[in-house]
C-alpha cells in the first residue's frame, strides 16, 4: 500500500494573552497531500471521522478554546461547505459570525442536506429555520438576564440558575410547521442572585432549544462569544458549552478545555503573593484614573446635554486609543457603568461629581509621593481647582457668607437630568464630606494651604446646617430651599438619624476640625450623633439599600478619629464593637460578606426599578466592595492607627490581601485593568452579582467612592502613616475666627443649644418604639419620635414609609404607666398612591396579653387638596399598662386600586409624654 505523506497546515497564530492565557495558540490539521484543494482565507477540508465541524470566524472564542490544547477541528467560512464536508452521523456548529447585526445565513438547502446526512445542527442566530418564523434582530433590555428554564444541565446547573448575556441581541421565533421543545435556556427579567428567586415570568424570550424531531439545537443569540463578551458567572458558561458539544457529538463527555476570562482577578484565591504585589495594585490603580481624565476633543464630544441613557445612566463614548488623557483642568468623570458591551467593554459614565473629583484628586496627591511623579502633583492641583474654582458646584465667593448654601459643595457639574436642580446645587451631606477629607487629605500631600479656605467653609457649610442633635436629614440639601427657608431652619429642625452612611464622614470632619480649633460644639455635636446612633444600633439603623456593613464600612471612620480626640472606654467599645460585627462575616480569604437586613426586591418586576443591593437575600456569597470593603478598608487603617492595636492590624492586613487579590486585570481592555468593581462573588472567585441597580450595578467602577479609597489606603500604608497624622499639621484653624464670625457659628450653638424638642418627643431616651414591620423609606423608627412632624409637600426622611403592611408600632415602658391619649401624624397624596389609613386600633398589654383598647374609622377626606397631613388619634379612658400599640391598617379598596397599599407616617404620639420606653 502506497505511503501517504501528511502535511499540517497551521490555522492561527493569534496572541492569546487574556483569552487563553499566555502564549501563542495555533492549531493543526492533518491534511492528506493528494486530497490538498485551493481555499478562501482560514477554510479547512474535510478530515474523515472527524466528528465535529465548525462553520465560524477563526477568531470564534468557541473554537479557539476547542482547539486551544493541541486537538484539531475542520472549520470552514460558511455552513454550506460545513455541511457538505461533514461524514454522515457527525456534528455541525454553525456559529454567528455577523452578530449581532446580521443573523447567521443558512439557506433550506443546508438543512436539507445536513437531514439526510442525519447530521446534528447547532445554529447560532439563525436567519432561517425550517418550519419556524424568525423575527427580526431585537435588542433587549438592560435588565433582562440569561435564566435555565429546565433540568437539561443538571447536576451542575439546576434550573432558575441566573446567567448573564452581556450585550444580549435575539431573533423572535415562532413554530409553524414544526414543534418547538421546551427552552433549556431563556431570557428574563428576574430577580436573584445566583436563582430566579419569585421563578420565571409568563413572558420570557427563548434562548437555547431543540427543533423536535429535527436534529437542530437552536440558539436565538450568539452563545458562543462567552468569552468576548464576558458572559458570567463564567463557571456556569462551561457546564452549557458542554452540553451543546455533547448534543452536537452525541456522547456525554465531550468537555470544554479550560479558559482565563478576558476580565479577571489579579490573583486566585490560594496564590501566594509577591513581596512586590501590594505596591504594584497601587501603581495600576492609580494608572487606571488616566483612561477618565476629560480633555477638550473629549469635553466637545460629551455633550453634557444630550446625554444617551443606558440602564438609567449617562454614558459618554470612550476616548479612541490615540487619543490623549487630560491633565485634570476639565475634571475626571465618574467611572464605567454596569452594563457589558458585546466585544466587552463598559461604557463611561458621563457624570463630573464634585466628589469623585475631589477624592481622585487625594489619590493623585498620594501618588506623586509614593511613585515620585510630579506629573500626579499637577493633575491632583488641577482636579482640587476644578472642584473648588472652575466648575461651580462649590459655593464659595461671590456667593455671601449668610447665603445658606455657603460652602457647600454640589452634587455635580451642569444639570436637568436628575430632578428640576441643576447638579451642583444639589448638597448631599455624604458627598460633600468625602470631598472634604480628599481636600485635606490631598493638600497635605501637595504640602500646600491652598484649598483652606475652601475646606474651613465647607466643613462649618455642613456644620451649620446640622441640627441640634448633630444630623442632617440624610438626603441633599436644594439650593431654592435653603434660599426659602436660610441655614437657621435646618439649625433648628430636630431630627434623629443614625444612617453613618449620608451621616457619618460629617461628624469625621468636625472632629478633625475641632483638633485644629479646640472649638467645643465641633465635638459636642459630633459625640452626640455618634452616641445616639451607637446607642440605636443595630436594631434602629437605617441602612442604605438594606446593607449593614455599607454603614459599619462608613462608620469606622468617625468612631477611629473620635478615639483620637476624645479616648474614652465607651468610644472604644463602640469602635471595637462594629468592628467585630464586622468581621463575623469575615472570610479566610480577607472579603467581608454583605448583611442585608431585608430581602432586597419583592418581585420579578421590580429588578432595575431603583437603587438597589447586589444581593437579593442576605447569606449569599458576595461582597459589596463599592459601598461597604472600600470605605472599610480605610476606616479600619485608621481605626489601627488610633489604638495601635495589633488584632486589628491583623484584620486590615487580611482586607488589603483581598483587594489586592481580586484586583481586575486585562490585557484585552486596559481601562479596565487595575480596578475594582461593586460586586464580587467569594465562592466563585469572581466579580459577579445582582444588577439590578439603576446607576451603581455589580460591575460598575468609581473614581470616587471606590477607587479612591482603596488607593489612598493601600498609599498610606506604603506612607507609613494615616489620613489622621498625615493631615495633623494643617493650619486651616488660622482662617477659623473670619469663618466663625462670617458663617455665624456661634449663631448655630446658640440654635442648638436653646432647642428643646416639641411636647411630643421622646427625645434623648435613645431607645424608640418598635415597629413590627420594616419601613419601606424614611430614617425608621427614630423619626416617629424625633418631635419633628413631615411636611406634605417633600418626601423625605420625616416620613415613614410601610408598603403593603400595616403601621404597627409598640411603645414599651419600665413599669405601668397611665396612658391618655395616642395618635399619629398621617400623609395622603392620591397622585402617589398614598392614603390616609382605613382603621386606627390601640390595644393594650395586660395580664400577659394584647387587648384592644380603642379603634377608629377613618374616613377618606372629599374636597380637601392634596397632598395633606393629619394627626388621627385615640383618646384612652386612663389606660394603664407596660405596653401600649397602635396600628393603622390601609384600605382594601383603595389597595385594589393602586396595586400595593402605602402608609406614610410622620409623627408618634403618646401622653402623657415624659415615659421611659425601653
Amino acid at each position: 500500500m502506497k505511503k501517504t505523506r501528511r502535511n499540517f497546515i497551521k490555522l492561527s497564530g493569534l496572541t492569546g494573552a487574556g483569552l487563553l492565557g499566555t502564549g501563542v495558540l495555533s492549531s493543526y490539521i492533518s491534511i492528506d497531500e493528494e486530497k490538498k484543494r485551493s481555499c478562501a482565507g482560514q477554510d479547512i477540508f474535510n478530515i474523515k471521522g472527524r466528528r465535529l465541524y465548525f462553520s465560524c470566524a477563526a477568531d470564534n472564542d468557541l473554537y479557539r478554546v476547542m482547539t486551544s490544547k493541541g486537538k484539531a477541528y475542520p472549520r470552514f467560512s460558511d455552513a454550506e461547505k460545513a455541511v457538505d464536508a461533514a461524514p454522515a452521523g457527525s456534528g455541525v456548529l454553525i456559529l454567528a459570525d455577523a452578530y449581532p447585526e446580521i443573523p447567521t445565513r443558512i439557506s433550506s438547502a443546508v438543512y436539507e442536506q445536513a437531514r439526510s446526512k442525519k447530521l446534528r445542527l447547532y445554529v447560532e442566530y439563525p436567519g432561517y429555520l425550517p418550519g419556524v418564523t424568525v423575527g427580526k434582530p431585537k435588542s433587549m433590555e438592560v435588565w433582562e438576564r440569561a435564566v435555565v428554564a429546565t433540568e437539561a444541565f443538571e447536576p451542575n446547573l439546576p434550573r432558575l440558575r441566573i446567567l448573564q448575556i452581556n450585550g444580549c441581541h435575539v431573533l423572535p421565533v415562532r413554530s409553524d410547521s414544526v414543534s418547538l421543545k421546551p427552552a433549556d435556556l431563556v431570557l428574563a427579567r428576574i430577580v436573584g442572585y445566583n436563582k430566579a428567586v419569585y421563578g420565571l415570568p409568563q413572558t420570557t424570550t427563548p434562548l437555547l432549544m431543540e427543533v423536535e424531531g429535527k436534529d437542530i439545537l437552536v440558539s436565538t443569540t450568539k452563545l458562543s462569544q462567552f468569552i468576548t463578551a464576558r458572559y458570567g458567572p463564567s463557571s456556569a458558561w462551561t457546564p452549557i458549552l458542554d452540553y451543546v458539544l455533547d448534543w452536537v457529538y452525541r456522547s456525554e463527555g465531550s468537555k470544554l478545555p479550560d479558559w482565563t476570562p478576558t476580565v479577571r482577578t489579579s490573583y486566585g484565591r490560594e496564590d501566594k503573593l509577591p513581596k512586590s504585589a501590594e505596591h504594584n495594585a497601587l501603581t495600576r490603580g492609580l494608572a487606571w484614573y488616566n483612561g477618565f481624565l476629560l480633555n477638550e476633543p473629549w469635553l466637545e464630544k460629551s455633550g453634557r446635554l444630550g446625554w444617551k441613557q443606558i440602564g438609567g445612566s449617562p454614558v459618554i463614548p470612550r476616548k479612541g486609543p490615540d487619543e490623549p488623557y487630560g491633565n485634570g483642568r476639565y475634571g475626571i468623570l465618574e467611572g464605567h457603568v454596569s452594563y457589558i458591551n458585546a466585544d466587552g467593554s463598559q461604557p463611561i459614565r458621563n457624570l463630573p461629581r464634585g466628589d469623585c473629583n475631589a477624592e481622585s484628586a487625594m489619590a493623585y496627591a498620594l501618588g506623586s509621593l509614593t511613585e515620585n511623579k510630579n506629573e500626579y502633583a499637577g493633575i491632583s492641583t488641577n482636579l482640587l481647582e476644578y472642584v473648588y474654582n472652575t466648575s461651580g458646584m462649590f459655593q464659595g465667593p461671590p456667593n455671601k457668607p449668610s447665603d445658606g448654601w455657603y460652602g457647600l459643595l454640589g452634587w455635580y457639574e451642569g444639570g436637568g437630568k436628575y430632578g428640576s436642580s441643576n447638579g451642583q446645587d444639589l448638597y448631599w451631606g455624604n458627598d460633600g464630606s468625602k470631598s472634604l477629607v480628599a481636600t485635606m487629605v490631598a493638600a497635605a500631600a501637595l504640602k500646600t494651604d491652598r484649598w483652606d479656605e475652601a475646606l474651613m467653609s465647607g466643613i462649618l457649610g455642613n456644620f451649620r446646617t446640622t441640627g441640634p442633635e448633630g444630623f442632617r436629614n440624610g438626603g441633599a440639601l436644594r439650593r431654592q430651599e435653603l434660599k426659602a427657608k436660610g441655614w437657621e431652619y435646618y439649625a433648628g429642625n430636630r431630627t434623629i438619624i443614625p444612617w453613618p452612611q449620608r451621616e457619618g464622614w460629617a461628624w469625621a470632619n468636625y472632629l478633625w476640625l475641632y483638633d485644629k480649633t479646640r472649638y467645643e460644639p465641633l465635638l459636642v455635636q459630633a459625640r452626640k450623633a455618634i452616641q445616639l446612633t451607637m446607642r440605636n444600633y443595630p436594631r434602629y439603623w437605617r441602612c442604605a439599600l438594606y446593607e449593614m456593613q455599607m454603614e459599619r464600612g462608613r462608620i469606622l471612620l468617625p468612631l477611629a478619629w473620635l478615639v483620637r480626640v476624645d479616648d474614652t472606654p465607651e468610644h472604644r467599645r463602640w469602635l471595637y464593637r462594629i468592628i467585630d460585627d464586622m468581621t463575623a462575616r469575615m472570610d479566610a480569604s480577607g472579603a467581608i460578606q454583605e448583611e442585608l437586613i431585608a430581602t432586597s426586591l419583592a418581585a420579578n418586576e421590580d429588578y432595575g426599578g431603583s437603587e438597589t443591593s447586589i444581593v437579593q437575600r442576605d447569606g449569599d456569597p458576595c461582597v459589596d466592595v463599592f459601598y461597604s470593603m472600600a470605605p472599610a478598608f480605610l476606616g479600619m487603617h485608621e481605626a489601627v492607627a488610633a489604638t495601635g492595636d495589633k488584632r486589628l492590624a491583623g484584620i486590615e492586613e487580611r482586607m488589603a490581601e483581598f483587594l489586592i487579590r481580586i484586583q481586575a486585570r486585562s490585557e484585552n481592555h486596559k481601562d479596565l485593568d487595575g480596578s475594582w468593581f461593586r460586586a464580587f462573588d467569594y465562592s466563585n472567585w469572581e466579580y459577579w452579582g445582582a444588577n439590578g441597580d439603576t446607576g451603581w450595578g455589580a460591575w460598575c467602577s468609581e473614581t470616587g467612592w471606590l477607587q479612591s479609597h482603596v488607593v489612598a489606603t493601600l498609599a498610606v500604608r506604603k506612607l507609613g502613616t494615616s489620613l489622621w497624622d498625615m493631615t495633623s499639621k494643617s493650619k486651616v484653624a488660622t482662617h477659623f475666627p473670619r469663618y466663625r464670625r462670617e458663617m455665624e457659628i456661634d449663631k448655630a450653638a446658640n440654635i442648638w443649644e436653646s432647642s428643646l424638642p416639641l411636647e411630643n418627643a421622646h427625645i434623648g431616651l435613645g431607645i424608640v418604639p418598635y415597629l413590627q414591620h420594616q419601613p419601606d423609606g424614611g430614617m425608621g423608627a427614630d423619626g416617629l419620635v424625633d418631635g419633628r412632624f413631615g411636611d406634605p409637600m417633600q418626601i423625605d426622611s420625616r416620613w415613614c414609609g410601610f408598603r403593603d403592611v400595616p403601621f404597627d408600632a409598640t411603645v414599651k415602658f419600665s413599669g405601668n404607666r397611665l396612658v391618655r391619649y395616642i395618635g399619629a401624624q398621617f400623609m395622603q397624596d392620591a397622585s402617589r398612591d398614598i392614603y390616609f389609613p382605613a382603621l386606627l386600633e390601640v390595644l393594650a398589654f395586660k395580664d400577659g396579653d394584647w387587648h384592644v383598647v380603642g379603634k377608629l374609622e377613618i374616613k377618606q377626606p372629599e374636597g380637601e387638596k392634596s397632598p395633606i397631613a393629619k394627626e388621627f388619634g385615640i383618646d384612652l379612658d386612663d389606660c394603664k399598662t407596660e405596653q401600649i400599640r397602635i396600628r393603622a391598617i390601609a384600605s382594601k379598596a383603595l389597595k385594589n386600586k393602586s396595586g400595593h397599599s402605602r402608609i406614610f407616617v410622620g409623627e408618634l404620639i403618646v401622653k402623657p409624654y415624659a415615659i421611659d420606653i425601653n
